[in-house]
């Protein structure tokens, strides 16, 4: 299993399920993770192919479409999990429905009498972000509105995200979608750093924060994705694949919103 990063709770979570579930069916798992380098991933599966994995089950980065196919090419079933790679074939493949996700946080807001929704990303390049991304635009303009969508860098900085949520203000923004975990807590904390109140000024709904997200205050809404049934569903489709390599499939998960006080 290579995630980005295994001290990440939601991947840590993913991870841990995945083992208990690999042990109860005679497995034993190894763990990576590539930090989102290319390089580190390809030494990370390189290494773990001369261990013998049967299997691999991987969320992706940027630049690593070579290394898997070099895998598959080998006979290693791979299951790309929560992130994809259109380049990669005959790989399963495990996603939230991001689609899906983006219409239910807008019309959960909408139905909490939300008005003007905008969304604060990060120039990061991963799929599953880009993909909420486009999702956002492509809804937002389907009710007829303009699509407020702004980007800051990826490397932190304080000051960018102050700007940016002072810039909402002016806009007349009353709600901020956050498409990636921990940016919704630097958006928090450009919010409240500016005086303005939550959820009376601006409500904020984010992506799998998890417990992070209970314990600000206020609470963060969430958009929540099971990490039990992402690990069951990338093991069992990972099993399958073993015993029979035509078997690879999508499979696109069901969003739920767990709300907090942001909202």
């Amino acid at each position: 299993v290579i995630t980005p990063d295994l001290s990440n709770h939601y991947f840590s979570e993913i991870s841990r399920h995945i083992e208990n579930i690999a042990y109860e069916n005679g497995y034993i798992v190894l763990f990576g993770s590539s930090d989102d380098s290319p390089a580190k991933f390809a030494s990370v599966v390189e290494t773990f192919l001369r261990d013998g994995v049967c299997g691999l089950i991987v969320t992706p980065c940027e630049g690593v479409s070579e290394t898997l196919c070099s895998a598959i090419a080998f006979g290693i079933p791979v299951v790309l999990m929560n992130r994809d790679i259109d380049s990669v074939d005959n790989a399963g493949k495990v996603f939230l429905d991001n689609d899906l996700a983006i219409r239910m946080c807008l019309d959960f807001l909408h139905d909490k009498g939300y008005n003007t929704v905008a969304m604060i990303s990060d120039d990061a390049i991963i799929s599953t972000q880009i993909i909420r991304e486009k999702s956002f635009v492509k809804h937002i303009e389907a009710d007829g509105r303009e699509a407020l969508l702004a980007k800051v860098p990826s490397t932190y900085d304080p000051s960018c995200y102050t700007k940016t949520v002072a810039q909402m203000k002016k806009a007349g923004v009353d709600a901020i979608l956050i498409p990636k975990g921990y940016l919704a807590l630097h958006v928090f904390k450009a919010v409240k750093e500016l005086g303005y109140r939550i959820p009376e000024d601006f409500a904020l709904i984010g992506f799998d924060g998890g417990v992070t997200y209970e314990l600000v205050t206020p609470s963060i809404s969430q958009v929540d994705q099971s990490t039990k049934e992402t690990a069951e569903v990338s093991f069992n489709m990972l099993c399958e694949m073993i015993q029979d390599a035509h078997s690879a499939r999508t499979v696109l998960l069901k969003p739920t919103i767990k709300e907090g006080d942001s909202t």
